[in-house]
């Protein structure tokens, strides 16, 4: 008893909810609902898509139906994280929910893709509203010594909902029909969750005043808005609808870069004048930039070797489809068994246990290695050894995930003060996703600029080892900052 007493009193010192630890923990679990069904949509649309494709036609354009919504979620993060430091965190994540749960309803009664990539659209902008959020809203329950642990045992219903959700997409695709797996598998998940969030969720108070919240800087908000919009698109596009040696894309990226040069000269000008930034530029002071360059890195070397494992092990190691899946869910099993006891044991003592925890972000180097290892430009058979080999390879590799993820959310925490909390884990949302867009493109570039699929991703290979290895140097600069001490 006396260390709740302790905590309340802690609390006093910060904005979070003032609420029973019951509440907060029957809150939690509605988060829990919508975290699950909006994981289960970023692993169904790999089979999903293709099925809405063959019914109502589209079958060339369903790529974009998928890119599109990952662009507006990517370009309107940055402001719903700002959004929340001046508004009920609560409030606006169910929001987010009913949006998305809506825009699922108009998905099963498509009528064609077009259609359908308007409302993806919409699914975008509630995509955005919980991926900006839900790392805030569980995390502003508690303070500092208990934050990382809770939201890391999200991380376990995060891996469960990856690992079980493309099963659950085919076995309702193959007995049901596409239309079930909007209104099955996504939307009761939505309502469940909606429901048990507006009965125990407390509210969160707001973490400026309103006469700040009226000084938002508004040309910041869209300068930033149209740089993340143009990268996302060039991102997303290049190598299907967009081509290098095309003049469309380098004016696209043109643009990217002035607004972003805008962005960073308007924001400067609206600290100055005492105005409410999109992002505090200071919030790179010191040791901050760090975990924003680690999370950058950690997705272009995750998202870099994953995406394009499967097809190896098809066209390279004569597996079949299902085998090449099966290996890709075992990188999931870690973050399943080890999220929570590994956030807990980091969130007890950051200060010593950080650095050799990023230690094992090596680890992220043994499905490269193995590939270089093993792939041969004429074509191998795997084997039962070799097999074996690659399962310890993908368990470590999960491993080294897992670790890295948590870490970075964990090092905002850490280096950043209280006050500033809000925005780095905007920053670091946003470097997760650009940076699974960026290595997809690079690998797939690299891997496409070549006839033979195996010399192009050995060298993909060696670009991943080379990426880890500069995460694991983003991870080792991570310590406490003079900036925070000051602030604090």
């Amino acid at each position: 008893m006396g260390a709740k007493v302790k905590y309340e009193e802690d609390w006093s010192q910060i904005r979070v909810p003032k609420c029973s630890y019951q509440t907060r923990i029957a809150g939690m679990i509605g988060i829990v609902f919508i975290i699950i069904a909006y994981h289960f949509n970023s692993v169904a649309n790999a089979s999903l898509m293709p099925a809405m494709a063959t019914e109502i036609g589209g079958m060339e354009v369903y790529p974009l139906a998928i890119a599109i919504m990952s662009c507006v979620q990517a370009a309107l993060v940055p402001l719903f994280g700002s959004m929340a430091k001046t508004r009920d965190k609560g409030k606006l994540f169910k929001i987010g929910c009913v949006i998305y749960a809506l825009a699922c309803v108009a998905a099963a009664f498509s009528p064609n893709m077009w259609v359908h990539i308007g409302i993806r659209i919409v699914m975008g902008v509630g995509a955005s509203m919980l991926s900006a959020l839900f790392f805030l809203v569980i995390g502003d329950l508690w303070d500092d010594r208990l934050r990382p642990g809770k939201q890391a045992w999200f991380s376990l219903f995060v891996g469960i909902s990856l690992l079980v959700g493309s099963t659950l997409t085919g076995i309702l695709l193959d007995f049901i029909g596409w239309r079930a797996v909007f209104l099955i598998q996504y939307l009761p998940l939505f309502v469940v969750g909606i429901i048990v969030m507006q009965m125990f969720l407390p509210k969160y108070p707001p973490e400026i005043s309103k006469e700040e919240a009226s000084r938002f800087d508004v040309p910041g908000a869209i300068f930033m808005t149209l740089a993340v919009i143009g990268l996302c698109v060039v991102l997303s596009f290049q190598g299907s609808f967009l081509l290098w040696n095309q003049p469309t894309i380098w004016c696209i990226l043109a643009v990217t870069v002035v607004c972003f040069i805008i962005f960073i000269i308007v924001e400067n000008k609206t600290v100055k004048k005492g105005n409410t930034a999109l992002i505090p530029l200071s919030i790179f002071k010191s040791r901050g930039v760090f975990p924003f360059l680690g999370g950058l890195l950690c997705c272009i070397s995750g998202m870099g070797i994953m995406a394009y494992a499967p097809r190896a092990f098809i066209y390279c190691f004569g597996l079949s489809a299902t085998q090449a899946g099966l290996f890709g869910s075992i990188g999931y099993l870690p973050q399943i068994i080890l999220a929570g006891f590994l956030g807990a044991w980091l969130g007890r003592n950051p200060k010593k246990r950080l650095k050799p925890f990023f230690c094992l972000t090596l680890l992220a180097t043994a499905i490269p290695v193995g590939m270089i290892a093993y792939l041969r430009p004429e074509g191998s058979v795997l084997g039962t050894s070799g097999a074996a080999v690659f399962v310890i390879l993908y368990i470590l590799n999960g491993i080294a995930s897992t670790v890295t993820s948590f870490g970075f959310n964990a090092a905002v925490n850490y280096i950043l003060p209280q006050k500033m909390w809000t925005d780095g884990n905007t920053i670091v949302r946003l470097a997760f996703m650009l940076g699974s867009s960026i290595g997809t493109a690079i690998v797939g570039g690299m891997v496409s600029s070549v006839e033979n699929f195996a010399v192009g991703y050995r060298s993909a290979c060696v670009f991943i080892i080379i990426v880890v290895i500069l995460t694991f140097i983003c991870g080792m600069m991570c310590k406490e900052s003079k900036y925070r001490l000051e602030q604090e």
